[in-house]
C-alpha cells in the first residue's frame, strides 16, 4: 500500500513544521528558529522528541533524546553522500538538515524548495528557474563545504573573516550572480543588534555615524538595534555607483566593527554584535516595475547619517524619529510582499554573531586569545 505523506508548511519562514498522512493524523511536528528556512531544533514523533544537533554547516551530526543521551549519529562527505551512522529514529533532516534540506529515503534525492538535489552526481536535478545554462545544475558553485543553497537558486560565498581582540571584526561575503543577472541593483536591508560595555560599565560609544532614529539620539551612544537598506548598482556583473558614486571593482560585501570610539582602559570590553544582511537583485525590467520603483524613491544618497556601501544611497528603517512617511511605510510593505509572494524572486541571507568578554582576567586577554566566546557566521 502507498504511503501518503502531506508537509504542512510554515510560509513566512519557509520551512516545514508538521508531516500528516492520508487521514490528517499528525506523524511529526519540529520545531525551528524564527528566522527564514527554519533552522530545525527537535522533532517529536508519537512520544518520542529527538533534539538536533549539527555542525557548521548545518549537517546533523547527532541526535539525542529527551534525557541528553545520543540515539543517533550521522557522517556525510561534502557533497552530502552518507558515509556512516547509527540509530533507527527515523529523520529526514540529515545533510543540511538544519536549514531544510529535506532527504528522500526512497530515491535518495534531497527537496531543497526550488528543487531536487542527487548527492550521487553533486548536482540538482533540474534547471535553476532564474538561471539558463549548463552550470545552472551545479551545486554551491562546486564549493559543498563552505556553500549553501536552501532556497534552491544560487548563492553567495565568505570570502575572508578576520576576528580581533575584544570583538574587532571584518567579514567580506561575496555575491554571485547568475548570467542573466548582470545589470540591475543588488538590494540589502542590514539590521545589527550592538550591546557593549566597557569593563568599568561605560557604555561604548559607536566608532560609526550614529543613526538619528537610535533611542538616545543626543548622545553617541551604541544604537543597539537598528535596520537599514543599502543598494549597489551593476552594470555587466560590476558594481558601477549611484549618483556619482564611485564604482566598486567587485561584488563584495564588508561587514566590520573597529570598537569604541574614544575608548578607555586600552579599549577592553565585554559585549555582543549580531548583523545580518537580507540580499535581493533587482533587474532592469523589475526597476521598470511601479511596486518598485515607488519603494525605491524612498532611498536617498546618505539619508540619516547611514553609513554607506561603495557611497550609495541608503535610507533609515525605521524612518527616524519626526519623519516618519506613511506613504514609505506602505511602499516599502508593498514592496517586500511583491517580493516574497513570487516563488521565482530568492533571499540571500547572511548572519553574523560575536560574543566576547574581555574583562573577567583583565585586559592582556585582549591580546591573547580576543576573548571571543562565540564566532558564528552563516550564509544561506
Amino acid at each position: 500500500m502507498t504511503k501518503i505523506t502531506n508537509f504542512v508548511w510554515n510560509p513566512v519562514d519557509d520551512c516545514i513544521i508538521s508531516e500528516v498522512d492520508e487521514t490528517g493524523a499528525v506523524q511529526a511536528v519540529y520545531t525551528n528558529e524564527p528566522q527564514q528556512y527554519g533552522g530545525v531544533i527537535s522533532q517529536r514523533r508519537g512520544t518520542t522528541t529527538s533534539t538536533y544537533h549539527a555542525d557548521a554547516l548545518g549537517s546533523t551530526r547527532f541526535l539525542s533524546d529527551s534525557s541528553g543521551n545520543v540515539s543517533d549519529t550521522y557522517l556525510h562527505d561534502a557533497w552530502g553522500n552518507e558515509i556512516a551512522s547509527t540509530g533507527t529514529t527515523v529523520n529526514p533532516f540529515k545533510w543540511v538538515g538544519k536549514y531544510g534540506y529535506y532527504t528522500d529515503e526512497s530515491t535518495g534525492l534531497v527537496y531543497v524548495r526550488a528543487r531536487m538535489y542527487q548527492p550521487t552526481v553533486a548536482r540538482w536535478v533540474s534547471v535553476d528557474p532564474m538561471f539558463v545554462a549548463e552550470s545552472a545544475y551545479h551545486y554551491g558553485e562546486g564549493r559543498a563545504p563552505s556553500v549553501i543553497d536552501p532556497s534552491g537558486f544560487l548563492a553567495a560565498a565568505e570570502k575572508s573573516l578576520q576576528v580581533d581582540e575584544c570583538g574587532r571584526f571584518q567579514w567580506q561575503v561575496e555575491w554571485s550572480l547568475s548570467p542573466q543577472e548582470q545589470t540591475g541593483v543588488i538590494l540589502q536591508r542590514v539590521c545589527t543588534t550592538h550591546d557593549v560595555a566597557e569593563c568599568d560599565g561605560a557604555n561604548c560609544q559607536l566608532n560609526a555615524p550614529v543613526l538619528p532614529n537610535c533611542p538616545n539620539e543626543a548622545a553617541p551612544t551604541a544604537c543597539k538595534n537598528n535596520c537599514y537598506w543599502e543598494a549597489w548598482g551593476v552594470e555587466n556583473g560590476t558594481m558601477t555607483g549611484v549618483s556619482g558614486a564611485p564604482a566598486a571593482s567587485n561584488l563584495v560585501d564588508t561587514f566590520a566593527w573597529s570598537g569604541c570610539m574614544n575608548p578607555r582602559n586600552k579599549g577592553c570590553t565585554r559585549g555582543r554584535i549580531r548583523k545580518s544582511g537580507e540580499g535581493l537583485f533587482l533587474s532592469s525590467n523589475d526597476l521598470q516595475l511601479p511596486v518598485v520603483k515607488k519603494f525605491l524613491r524612498h532611498l536617498r544618497f546618505g539619508k540619516g547619517g547611514v553609513p554607506q556601501a561603495c557611497g550609495l544611497p541608503s535610507t533609515c528603517d525605521p524612518q527616524p524619529a519626526g519623519n516618519v512617511s506613511t506613504t514609505a511605510e506602505e511602499d516599502k510593505l508593498a514592496f517586500i510582499r511583491w517580493h516574497y509572494d513570487s516563488a521565482s524572486r530568492r533571499t540571500v541571507f547572511k548572519l553574523i554573531d560575536l560574543v566576547w568578554d574581555c574583562c573577567e582576567e583583565g585586559c592582556p586577554i585582549c591580546k591573547s586569545t580576543g576573548g571571543v566566546t562565540r564566532n558564528e557566521r552563516l550564509i544561506f
